[in-house]
């Protein structure tokens, strides 16, 4: 009998309510990138050499370089019009983590966040000593402006629009500012892997909240929130409103309810319908047993997801529209 494991990769590309019309085009090149991100992770888990944590990161870099996506090049602005971001990496075989919180001039933070847990004796960094750090790695830095792309302009316009004109009444902004201002904000990115070796790993990624308050931390970059790894279980990373993840610990909760005996699929849903019966908190998770068994599971009407396992490709822009596909 073969003592490798077969390696499985998901990807998700964010949660979010989706209230305005997406154009097809949008629709095929999110598709595509969240397809191409998952391939490159799962090029990396099918190598011999080719760790779990390798391929999460090697993916999610992937999506942080894509405009489409809510991390990195996609950024969403804060108050201040800046971009702020967050990304932690989570290997299950040691538990061992590395975070960065708060950057705003690398690329990459996702790969900065692995620096953390390879070449310091801490979880997580946060800030301009993270940037420091990240120029001390040799990590390539980019102006916070080359970080803005427009769709993040705009949303960032119509957020401070809304707010100058104060015409709502109380009913309508606790609505509208469910996500500060703009119910499109968020998105994350992520992945969970399981490599030939039976070892798991996460990570995640944030651009942040459209038009929050500078120095605001989500959930994201905390090990536990954001996502988690563990051999002994399996990995998990999540997305939705960062306040509410933080709240119920949801990857803490959905791995839980697996080591209970739950599958991926049963806690997936379960974990996620927890949030919002405990807190009002919509989003979504990608999960997967330390065996290679899978669920995705999204309370909004949206999050982009794809799963390669047997070099059979399930994909989608939400998890009950799948789309399959070989290799």
């Amino acid at each position: 009998m073969d003592k490798f494991k077969s390696p499985v990769i998901i990807v998700h590309g964010g949660a979010s309510k989706r209230v305005r019309y997406v154009p097809p085009a949008t629709k095929s090149a999110v598709c595509k990138g969240i397809r191409a991100a998952a391939k490159r992770g799962y090029d990396i888990l099918k190598s011999n050499d080719g760790t779990a944590v390798s391929a999460v990161i090697e993916a999610v870099s992937s999506l942080e370089d894509n405009k489409h996506f809510n991390a990195g090049f996609g950024s969403k602005l804060n108050k201040d019009r800046k971009v702020q971001m967050d990304a932690v990496v989570m290997d299950g075989e040691n538990l061992k983590c590395g975070g960065a919180i708060s950057v705003s001039n690398v690329a990459n933070p996702v790969q900065l966040a692995r620096l953390v847990m390879d070449k310091t004796e801490h979880c997580l960094l946060c800030s301009k000593k993270a940037e420091e750090f990240a120029k001390e790695m040799g990590v390539p830095t980019v102006s916070n402006d080359q970080l803005i792309c427009e769709r993040s302009v705009t949303l960032y316009g119509e957020a401070l629009a809304r707010q100058n004109q104060d015409m709502m009444d109380t009913t309508e902004k606790n609505e509208e500012k469910d996500d500060y201002g703009d119910q499109e904000s968020h998105d994350t990115v992520g992945a969970v892997a399981l490599d030939r070796h039976g070892n798991v790993a996460f990570a995640t990624s944030t651009g942040g909240l459209n038009y929050s308050m500078p120095g605001r931390v989500g959930d994201s970059a905390l090990p536990g929130c954001g996502g988690y790894a563990d051999n002994c279980v399996g990995a998990a990373s999540t997305t939705g409103k960062g306040e509410a993840i933080l709240r119920v610990n949801l990857a803490t909760k959905a791995l839980t309810l697996m080591e209970a005996g739950q599958s991926p699929e049963e806690a997936a849903c379960n974990s996620i319908k927890y949030m919002l019966d405990r807190v009002g908190g919509y989003g979504g998770i990608i999960l997967l047993d330390n065996t290679g068994n899978t669920g995705v599971y999204c309370s909004d009407n949206w999050m982009s997801f794809a799963e390669i396992k047997d070099d059979i490709v399930r994909y989608g822009l939400h998890p009950d529209e799948s789309k399959y596909e070989q290799l």
